[in-house]
């Protein structure tokens, strides 16, 4: 994983991706608003449905086959620090995200709002403004989340 070398250290999950499928039914509900499905390259037992905002990741639906994915509770590079948790937007973000990220596709926002056991694998909810994400992955991979925490995800695609 070695697009996101210098924020690993506050990463809470880490994991690339190919593209399973798109949802076709969700384009048809939502105005600029696509979903995608994704299965771990590394673990047969990690899966990621991730809705995503159609104008502002135009390159998804194009040109991606796979996706660098990585999920944060804070950003830190050169002398800028935020926590996702952090009450108070900070307008230097974006500009940070794009100067030491110069590849980054994407960027969410958002809370943990919601766990389910199904079977041996636990399904984790990511609300993003509206915008869901599921990681359904086995127990122990999701240790790090709790009910509430506030994070950042981060895409890049791969191929």
């Amino acid at each position: 994983v070695v697009f996101f070398h210098l924020i690993k250290a506050m990463s809470l999950y880490s994991n690339r991706f190919s593209i399973a499928s798109f949802d076709p039914e969700c384009v048809k509900y939502y105005d600029n608003i696509g979903r995608v499905l994704l299965e771990s390259t590394d673990d047969p037992d990690v899966f990621l449905t991730l809705d995503y905002n159609l104008e502002l990741y135009p390159k998804l639906n194009k040109n991606a086959r796979s996706l660098e994915v990585q999920i944060l509770s804070s950003i830190s590079y050169q002398d800028f620090n935020v926590s996702a948790d952090s009450p108070n937007y900070d307008p230097k973000l974006s500009e940070i995200l794009h100067d030491a990220y110069p590849d980054l596709d994407y960027a969410m926002h958002g809370t943990v709002f919601e766990f389910r056991a199904v079977g041996d694998k636990v399904d984790m909810f990511i609300s993003f403004g509206g915008l869901i994400a599921k990681l359904q992955a086995p127990a122990f991979r999701l240790e790090r989340f709790k009910f509430g925490m506030k994070l950042y995800l981060l895409c890049c695609n791969t191929m």
